[in-house]
């Protein structure tokens, strides 16, 4: 939609997941979901005044892309996820998200964020139409009315097909179950990007399968982006990319699984662990001969 304004060129104004850009006389604006451009620029984390944990890592993540962050003990992973979801911010670099720097908008932009941690932060002794309900009255703006509440969470339960155990206690779930509950209280305040720390932690693998898919419909028909900590590769297949982090927060790879493979000299992707401690810096320099002036191989 477009409205005659008056301000100065090219401001951009942002109201919940919506974007205004002014520019030529005119607001331009779209709610639809689109998912969510991430620009993460030269980012580093020191601490204790000299450790580094995370170093000058340099990608781009494209909307409704699912992407695996993935990578041995002592990679960074929990760095890198934290310093790019605003948790945690980057000693240097900057993160911007579609076109905004995260960080100095981070109280606006955080509304567009949705973060599942591994634990998952749920109540055993509410029904799980209630858990949603509640969260969706805490998160939803005062002049959502309690229909548009319901109705909201009756897609969410649809969506990450929890309609047919709405009224069963969260206690009684299985643990896949309890896994997308806890996606759906993010869901509910409908954020344009994801965060998940391992969600497939303890899950058997038929329910873990089953969980990926869920995400990659999220990212592919949904229109969400989607960040995953991830250690099992089973079905790694399913992302659009992966980000491959050696030990001090090093970036050696990101692009997607296919091409990791030959990337490596691998056959399974599992094996490029042990090429990677064997002589991570080789695998650095590599890749950052390769993607010189590109965001991706």
């Amino acid at each position: 939609m477009i409205f005659e304004f008056h301000g100065f060129r090219n401001d951009v104004i942002s109201i919940s997941n919506t974007k205004i850009i002014y520019t030529g006389g005119y607001l331009i604006f779209n709610n639809k979901p689109n998912g969510v451009k991430l620009d993460i620029m030269d980012i580093s984390r020191v601490v204790q005044g000299k450790k580094v944990i995370l170093d000058h890592v340099t990608l781009t993540v494209n909307p409704c892309e699912l992407v695996a962050i993935i990578g041995g003990s002592g990679a960074g992973k929990s760095t890198f996820m934290n310093c790019v979801n605003g948790f945690e911010p980057a000693t240097s670099g900057q993160i911007i998200m579609d076109g905004l720097d995260l960080y100095s908008n981070y109280r606006v932009l955080k509304k567009r964020i949705g973060n599942v941690p591994q634990k998952d932060e749920v109540h055993d002794y509410l029904k799980v139409k209630d858990e949603l309900l509640f969260t969706a009255k805490l998160r939803l703006t005062k002049d959502v009315s309690p229909s548009e509440i319901k109705k909201r969470v009756t897609d969410v339960l649809k969506i990450m097909d929890l309609y047919e155990h709405k009224e069963t206690l969260i206690k009684k779930l299985s643990g896949g179950q309890r896994k997308r509950v806890s996606i759906a209280m993010e869901l509910v305040s409908d954020p344009d990007i994801f965060f998940l720390d391992e969600p497939t932690s303890g899950l058997d693998p038929e329910t873990e399968t089953a969980l990926m898919k869920q995400l990659k419909y999220l990212s592919s028909s949904i229109g969400k982006t989607i960040l995953v900590i991830t250690h099992t590769l089973q079905n790694i297949h399913l992302f659009d990319k992966i980000i491959f982090l050696a030990p001090g927060g090093k970036l050696c790879y990101y692009g997607s699984p296919e091409r990791a493979l030959d990337f490596f000299g691998v056959k399974a992707l599992p094996d490029a662990y042990d090429k990677i401690k064997q002589n991570a810096s080789y695998f650095i320099d590599k890749y950052k001969s390769m993607t010189a002036g590109y965001s991706a191989y």
